[in-house]
């Protein structure tokens, strides 16, 4: 329980003082550095984190060879994705402040929220809703 709110807070912590070390970072750096040392550091940390943890391996033996490339497949896909979006986010801060940038992003959820509701017209209660958020 204690090493589980250790990695909770320090989570937090990096999560909360990312942005403006992102900025003072882009002082020196360029945006694609920036976004290649975030996530470098993100997987260390969090393969730091996985080794802690004391779990398994995430592709247990007994899945078949086709779920496992298409397992490696979407992780692909994610971490090219998340890299695109990491690199936009960078570069945003070199053309606005901090808490605009973070608001821009943070607004996609409630937009993701709203497209489902209204135009795909998911039934969703207001506990679904506000675990999307």
């Amino acid at each position: 329980m204690a090493r589980a709110l250790v990695f909770l807070l320090s989570a937090v912590l990096i999560w909360g003082v990312q942005p403006l070390v992102i900025r003072a970072v882009l002082g020196f750096f360029s945006v694609e550095f920036a976004a290649f040392a975030r996530s470098v550091v993100a997987a260390a940390f969090f393969g730091v984190v996985a080794g802690l943890s004391g779990s398994g391996p995430p592709f247990p033996s007994s899945r078949s060879r086709l779920n496992t490339n298409r397992v490696v497949l979407w992780l692909l896909v994610g971490g090219a994705g998340l890299g695109f979006g990491n690199v936009l986010w960078n570069a945003s801060l070199t053309r606005t402040t901090v808490g605009a940038s973070s608001v821009l992003q943070m607004g996609g959820n409630v937009v993701i929220a709203l497209y489902g509701i209204l135009i795909l017209r998911e039934r969703c209660n207001t506990l679904r809703a506000a675990a999307g958020l």
